[in-house]
């Protein structure tokens, strides 16, 4: 098996390990007999757990991007693609467990990479949400003096919601959930 392919094998294993037992009851031993090498091939790809761990995080950031992406870009409308961003984030982001942990969990700011992990994931969020953002203002949807503040502010009450809404709340509607927050985010609460 080619160096790369055993590679991706080894990360879509450990996500499972990691999924389950948390990275703290992770053991290299078990990531390796789940992918049928001896414990010693394991370190010729990734020098220790944390750095499987930090590939796992950087391989479900890269396909969530990737979905975030592609749901925006089927959509035409500013306020379409708003809501395409939330639900795929939201949506996704209950699959991507690990990737949620890195970057919620207090439990994991001891490994050397979540900090800056987490502020490149941020500043990235932020971009794409400002591009989306600057596309409304072009077609005079949105009237804003700042996007990267708006685009902010909306990415923080996003995350905001995840949590109280819909990681602990499955019951909830999400498309409806995500249509009314987005509503509210929009357009706020005043009567006009």
């Amino acid at each position: 098996m080619p160096k790369d392919e055993l590679r991706y094998k080894i990360i879509l294993k450990a996500s499972e390990v990691f999924t389950q037992k948390g990275f703290e009851k992770t053991s290299m031993n078990k990531i390796a007999s789940l992918v049928k090498m001896g414990k010693s091939s394991l370190y010729y790809y990734f020098k220790s757990k944390t750095d499987i761990f930090k590939a796992v995080v950087e391989y479900e950031a890269d396909d969530l991007n990737k979905k975030i992406t592609q749901s925006i870009e089927n959509e035409n409308n500013p306020i379409d693609k708003i809501r395409a961003y939330v639900l795929t984030r939201l949506h996704y982001f209950i699959e991507y467990k690990n990737l949620y942990k890195a970057l919620k969990s207090e439990n994991l700011e001891n490994l050397d990479f979540i900090k800056v992990f987490r502020q490149n994931y941020y500043q990235n969020e932020i971009s794409v949400f400002q591009n989306i953002l600057k596309k409304g203002v072009a077609e005079k949807l949105f009237a804003l003096y700042d996007s990267e503040l708006a685009a902010t502010a909306i990415i923080t009450a996003i995350k905001g919601m995840e949590s109280p809404l819909f990681i602990n709340n499955l019951d909830r509607n999400v498309e409806t959930t995500v249509r009314d927050a987005v509503a509210i985010i929009l357009y706020g609460i005043v009567r006009r």
